[in-house]
């Protein structure tokens, strides 16, 4: 439970209720220590302030500890982008579009910024990747890592926008290509489950499946 003080409201917001544990009632012994993490959402509409944790046990309350909220950080707007794309990935997130810096500097990577507008939750934190492949489908450089610096998926809104950079790392195979003479590669992007490796159904705007759930991002340049 969430308790807030005189300044936010005196209400008490139930987070979680529910058994300690399946059949817990059965299986402990006296002394026995317990460990259970839950994972709890705020309301959307929760406003900043101070608020004391609780915990109720039959007819027990407990204090945990003291909790500073801030103004939330979330956006709903969605920023203008350079390259449309829209594209669903799985039932829950929608692929607005991206914005990639122009040309590659020495000692610099090419940076493409990804758009997404979350239409439902996810109980699932997924790993984003964008990948730049040659004309034989060969990964020259890529990123792949939680959206926004660690923002995981699991923790996004109905109606949010994140808004996702993903620096191009070369391969040390393939980084020789990005330093020679001018060439055109395709970037591809898109969400897959970092314990299994499967890659997140996508479908494009006309709601075709697009194979492997890579995302296409068209073609670039680069010298």
């Amino acid at each position: 439970m969430l308790e807030g003080d005189e300044k936010t409201s005196s209400q008490t917001l139930v987070l979680w209720e529910g058994p300690l544990a399946p059949s817990s009632h059965l299986y402990w012994k006296p002394d026995e220590a317990f460990c259970r993490r839950l994972r709890m959402r705020l309301p959307m509409d929760i406003s900043p302030g101070q608020y004391r944790l609780l915990v109720r046990v039959s007819d027990v309350t407990l204090p945990l500890r003291e909790l500073t909220l801030g103004p939330s950080t979330r956006r709903f707007d969605v920023p203008p982008v350079s390259r449309e794309v829209d594209a669903m990935l799985g039932e829950w997130v929608r692929l607005v579009g991206f914005d990639v810096t122009s040309g590659v500097e020495p000692g610099r990577p090419l940076t493409v910024t990804l758009v997404w507008q979350t239409i439902a939750t996810t109980p699932h934190s997924y790993t984003a990747f964008v990948h730049l492949l040659d004309e034989t489908g060969r990964i020259v450089a890529q990123s792949d890592a939680i959206p926004a610096g660690g923002y995981a998926t699991h923790r996004w809104v109905p109606g949010e926008v994140v808004v996702d950079p993903h620096p191009l790392t070369p391969s040390p195979e393939a980084g020789d290509l990005l330093s020679g003479p001018e060439r055109t590669y395709r970037l591809v992007a898109g969400l897959y489950d970092p314990v299994t490796g499967r890659r997140v159904p996508a479908w494009d705007a006309r709601q075709e499946p697009i194979p492997d759930g890579a995302v296409p991002l068209g073609e670039i340049t680069l010298p």
